[in-house]
C-alpha cells in the first residue's frame, strides 16, 4: 500500500466515506475531524507507516496531498519542509 493509499484510507475510515471520495486536493479542515479524531489519525498513520508525526507537523498542512507528501519526505529521510502560504487570487 502506498503512502497516499494509507492516508486516504485512514481519513475515509474516520469520516465514514468511500476511499475514492478522499482526494489529494481536499482540505483537511473539510473533514471536520475533532482533536480526538485527529490524534487517532496521527497514531494510525504512525503505526501504519512507521513514521513519527507530531501535531506540530500537521499544524502547517492544509490538504490530503500535503499530508501524504510530509509522510513521503519523512520516509525518505528528508526533513519536513514547512508549507508555504497559499497564494490567493
Amino acid at each position: 500500500m502506498t503512502h497516499a493509499e494509507v492516508v486516504k484510507s485512514s481519513i475515509a475510515r474516520r469520516v465514514y466515506a468511500p476511499v475514492d471520495q478522499v482526494r489529494d486536493e481536499m482540505m483537511l479542515a473539510d473533514f471536520a475531524l475533532d482533536s480526538f479524531a485527529l490524534v487517532e489519525l496521527l497514531i494510525e498513520l504512525e503505526e501504519t507507516s512507521g513514521i513519527f508525526l507530531s501535531a506540530v507537523d500537521l499544524g502547517d498542512l492544509s490538504t490530503v496531498g500535503e499530508l501524504t507528501a510530509l509522510i513521503e519526505r519523512k520516509a525518505a529521510g528528508r526533513p519536513a519542509e514547512p508549507c508555504r502560504p497559499r497564494q490567493t487570487a
